[in-house]
């Protein structure tokens, strides 16, 4: 499943650096049982909106 992140600036996941970046946070959180995000909007293009802190 994905999420935008709010307030993430991060490369486009079709760039090697996005290539890069995406293997980065998969191999951090390949461990973690679970992730718990909350929204209460939806981008405009109905997408959630998760707002990072």
């Amino acid at each position: 499943m994905y999420r935008h992140l709010r307030s993430i600036d991060a490369p486009d996941m079709n760039t090697a650096e996005g290539a890069q970046k995406q293997a980065f946070v998969v191999e951090a959180l390949e461990k973690v049982p679970f992730i718990i995000l909350a929204t209460n909007r939806l981008d405009k293009y109905g997408g959630c909106v998760v707002y990072s802190g």
